[in-house]
């Protein structure tokens, strides 16, 4: 059998559920993130559609963040140049 001239590479991302997460998937909560659900409402959000939010989104929200304080940084430290 011959060998294939290609090599192939992936990545995984994994991250913790937040208690939005775990309630629109279904997955019980423990009794920490219970009280927390009860203190914020979260399980109205998911409900009402709120949370959690798609993973696009998440990481638009993220990066913009991110870049917008990149360019502020940039713009203060010009302007404190004399």
């Amino acid at each position: 059998a011959g060998k294939t001239a290609f090599r192939t590479s992936f990545g995984v991302w994994v991250e913790k559920l937040t208690v939005a997460q775990k309630l629109a998937l279904g997955i019980p909560l423990s009794n920490d993130e219970k009280a927390l659900d009860l203190e914020f409402g979260v399980s109205k959000s998911v409900e009402k559609g709120i949370f959690p939010l798609p993973l696009e989104l998440q990481i638009e929200r993220e990066y913009r963040s991110q870049h917008l304080e990149v360019i502020s940084q940039g713009a203060y430290s010009r302007s404190q140049v004399k």
